[in-house]
């Protein structure tokens, strides 16, 4: 009668740690496509997505023609969405997310490009209440 109870336990055994590789913090992965501005994108497979909590400089200012270059850096490559969970959208419909870059071996970056956005002088913090994310976070990892 504990053979299938034992059989189970092998089974976890063998399948448990190979399940920290295959799960990530991200829900959604593709490539970018286009940068609209700063902090707003659209992703291949989700459509557009609005970076949470930051305001980049606004087109067609110079700081914001130098934001969008920034982030244009990401075009065609991998990226992880972190998606609110609380379905926030911003008022042009766009998906609310926290953006992580994929590196070229495949592992993908601890820290968030809306963090570098803001460490680069190209955004502002505007923390938002009507989402799930914590800009704190992104300085003090694990503290939540």
């Amino acid at each position: 009668m504990q053979k299938p109870a034992v059989i189970f336990t092998l089974l976890a055994m063998l399948f448990l740690p190979a399940l920290p590789s295959m799960a990530s913090p991200d829900e959604f992965s593709e490539r970018v496509v286009k940068v609209k501005d700063g902090d707003s994108l659209l992703i291949r497979g989700i459509g557009n997505v609005r970076l949470a909590d930051i305001n980049s400089h606004q087109l067609p200012t110079p700081e914001g023609q130098t934001a969008r270059r920034f982030t244009e850096q990401l075009l065609g490559k991998r990226i992880h969405l972190d998606i609110d969970d609380m379905g926030s959208r911003c008022p042009s419909g766009c998906r609310i997310c926290v953006l992580y870059v994929e590196f070229e071996n495949g592992s993908v970056n601890p820290v968030c490009f809306n963090r570098m956005l803001v460490d680069a002088g190209h955004a502002v913090l505007a923390n938002k209440t009507n989402n799930e994310f914590d800009p704190a976070d992104w300085w003090n990892p694990g503290s939540s």
